[in-house]
């Protein structure tokens, strides 16, 4: 099975955006056994014909918090890729301005972390100026929030951002084939493992506040992994329904 796999913070709140520093350890320690390949995102999405297990490790928003778990990856010779909020680097994840219910507010990395970690080897790619709801906005709201943070990237790093994650995994068809003007790829928060015959611009992610049990991870690939994925992929869908019905 080939996935990417999905981290925000790693802190103890037990927030839907958190994963415990015990649960990453066990992580890590399992994406350094050699049980599983592991690659960068944009490597992994270029091959998917390949059979073999593999994942990639990615994270989102660039939460301070994460600074040490992606320098633990990277020196164990895993190369992760962080998404950053190119407006946002350097304060925190009040998006728009405001706290979000149930989310801790939390410190993002400057742009000199994000520099020293790029020149250590993250890959660092896109995911929006501001992290808005990307199909709430308009033809050129869309231009701005994702050419202007690719040029953000190039300017303050060097960097030529090749992957977009859509903030909060907000994605229309509008959003796609407007995306797919800057990028080769777009990573959704859809609960899948890859797949040879998937849009190059709707990728799936795992989302590993899922995966923070004891052992959580030892059984990949295997039919009851795969199952009580599908189980969780179900929930998700049917709670985004519950919520699109009571707005």
């Amino acid at each position: 099975m080939r996935a990417i796999l999905t981290y925000h913070s790693v802190d103890e709140s037990g927030s839907p955006i958190s994963v415990s520093g015990a649960a990453f350890e066990a992580h890590r320690r399992w994406l350094t056994s050699g049980v599983v390949r592991t690659q960068a995102v944009g490597d992994l999405l270029a091959n998917p014909e390949t059979a073999q297990d593999a994942v990639a490790v990615t994270f989102d928003d660039g939460f301070l918090n994460a600074k040490v778990p992606i320098e633990l990856l990277l020196e164990a010779g895993i190369t992760p890729t962080l998404f950053v909020v190119t407006r946002h680097v350097g304060g925190a994840n009040d998006w728009g301005g405001r706290d979000q219910p149930g989310i801790p507010r939390l410190p993002l990395m400057t742009w000199d972390d994000l520099g020293n970690l790029s020149a250590r080897g993250l890959r660092i790619e896109a995911h929006s100026r501001t992290h808005p709801r990307l199909s709430r906005l308009s033809p050129a709201q869309l231009d701005d929030e994702l050419g202007g943070c690719c040029e953000d990237l190039r300017s303050r790093l060097g960097v030529r951002s090749t992957c977009l994650a859509y903030p909060y995994g907000d994605v229309s068809s509008a959003v796609a084939a407007r995306a797919a003007n800057w990028f080769v790829y777009g990573l959704t928060t859809e609960m899948s493992p890859l797949h040879a015959n998937r849009e190059r611009m709707l990728q799936p992610r795992l989302d590993m506040y899922y995966y923070q049990a004891p052992r959580a991870m030892e059984s990949w690939g295997s039919a009851g992994f795969k199952a009580r994925l599908h189980l969780i992929a179900l929930r998700r869908r049917l709670k985004a329904g519950v919520r699109a019905r009571d707005r």
